[in-house]
């Protein structure tokens, strides 16, 4: 019996990449000679083409070697252990196809169910060590859809995607994925902002003379947002927008020179609660670094009270005392 993920090395499957089997590679090395028999003319008429199709075969290449690694953290075992729960090898293999940098990629795995009866749990060992996002994305890949979405919409997401890389992933995926991302993030968000902040070098408090807290809103257009009466809250509100938040926490020293800028945005809250929550909570961990600032917690509460719409600006000085810039 094998337990996971402590397991015994020899349980692990033991696919190796073959060179001399893969398609890709034949198809790899026949490209040059192919290619370059052709005319100066004809290359320089279908260079593009070449590019795609070279890039395309780099892709099912690396498709091929990432199967072959995946492979090598399966479990090959009659059974493993999880916690204290014993599962047993079920007799046919699962299969399925998830998204790598270098696009779609079909694995298969061992599949094992709960012992003590019929119709227990099925678990994958593969799948868990691998990390997929949405039970699809390898973690990579999922960072790289996820920087692409958090530039533009998923359609053109798709479209840059599939141009530039082998990732072929569906509109409807990349939508997901975010989302996603974005539920296991703000369960723990607190705690992940602590650990950035833990990481992060300012200035050192002997430079800092002024520290700047700026709170504003961007309207945005909500796919999901209902349009509501334009009464009392503009056009843009009734078309579907809605009102994103957003703030920074800047330092000047003396001469009014910015030494550093924390940045802050959050999706229309009401209230934006949430973004106010999170100024404190850097400002205080500011505050640790500078004694002079014994009162900002509260004067950032004050900021949050009267702060609810419009642009505002707020400076907190050396003496710890707060003003409003107009």
């Amino acid at each position: 019996m094998t337990s996971l993920p402590n397991c015994c090395l020899d349980s692990i499957a033991t696919a190796h990449f073959a060179l001399d089997s893969s398609k890709a590679v034949g198809a790899l090395s026949a490209f040059p000679a192919e290619k370059t028999n052709r005319s100066p003319e004809e290359i320089a008429a279908d260079l593009s083409g070449i590019e795609l199709e070279l890039k395309n075969l780099l892709n099912r290449l690396g498709t091929e070697i990432a199967a072959a690694l995946l492979a090598r953290l399966d479990l090959r075992a009659n059974g493993v252990i999880v916690g204290e729960q014993a599962y047993r090898r079920r007799r046919e293999d699962g299969a399925t196809e998830i998204m790598s940098t270098f696009g779609p990629t079909a694995i298969t795995y061992a599949l094992y169910e709960e012992r003590g009866g019929h119709g227990g749990k099925t678990i994958a060992p593969l799948l868990m060590r691998i990390g997929l996002v949405n039970d699809f994305w390898t973690p990579r890949a999922a960072e790289v859809g996820a920087l692409f979405v958090q530039a533009t919409t998923p359609a053109e997401s798709h479209r840059l995607l599939a141009a530039a890389s082998g990732m072929t992933a569906s509109p409807s995926s990349l939508d997901r994925l975010p989302k996603s991302i974005g539920e296991v993030v703000e369960k723990d968000r607190e705690n992940l902002e602590a650990s950035i902040r833990a990481a992060e070098t300012l200035p050192a408090p002997s430079c800092v003379a002024t520290i700047a807290v700026s709170l504003d809103g961007v309207m945005v257009p909500l796919k999901d947002a209902k349009p509501q009466s334009a009464s009392g809250r503009g056009s843009e509100h009734a078309q579907g927008y809605r009102e994103a938040g957003c703030g920074t926490i800047s330092l000047y020293d003396r001469k009014g020179d910015r030494l550093h800028t924390i940045r802050l945005a959050r999706m229309p809250e009401a209230r934006k609660v949430t973004l106010h929550a999170q100024l404190q909570a850097e400002l205080a961990a500011i505050r640790q670094r500078r004694r002079k600032l014994a009162n900002s917690a509260r004067n950032l509460r004050q900021v949050g009270n009267r702060a609810r719409r419009g642009n505002h600006r707020w400076l907190i000085m050396e003496s710890g005392e707060l003003a409003r810039v107009e």
